[in-house]
């Protein structure tokens, strides 16, 4: 009976766990003050209804490259960003090896300092988190 409930228990924390990631990913979305088209090729999202057809009939299944895709600027500081500031870990499978860095939906639970280094990381994130990417 004891081991019931502590799997019950464990199950429930993660539970809980799961529902307050996602909370704070639609929180990010909901609390984004920033322009999520400055983050974007010029007139991108203007383009969805010509990359349909595309998309539609790509083979051999549906896709669509965008180029450009991204503000280079942007781009570039989020390079420099990664490659300065962000800790990754080594990981390894029995067919590749890479390395890992943390979840982009995590960079609202950094220290403030910490987010003070990323900006440019945060403003991607939220640009691709936002709803007219999303509809896009």
């Amino acid at each position: 009976m004891v081991a019931v409930e502590s799997d019950n228990k464990r199950a429930v924390s993660r539970a809980d766990a799961t529902l307050t990631k996602r909370a704070r990913v639609d929180e990010t979305v909901v609390t984004s003050a920033i322009d999520a088209r400055a983050c974007f090729h010029a007139g991108l999202l203007d383009e969805a209804d010509s990359l349909a057809p595309v998309f539609a009939s790509a083979m051999p299944f549906s896709h669509c490259c965008i180029t450009p895709f991204c503000n280079e600027t942007l781009l570039q500081g989020v390079r420099q960003e990664m490659l300065e500031r962000l800790h990754f870990t080594q990981k390894e499978t029995d067919i590749f090896k890479y390395h890992q860095s943390g979840d982009l939906a995590n960079l609202d639970g950094l220290p403030e300092d910490e987010k003070r280094q990323l900006p440019s990381l945060q403003k991607l994130r939220d640009a691709i988190y936002s709803q007219e990417f999303r509809d896009f």
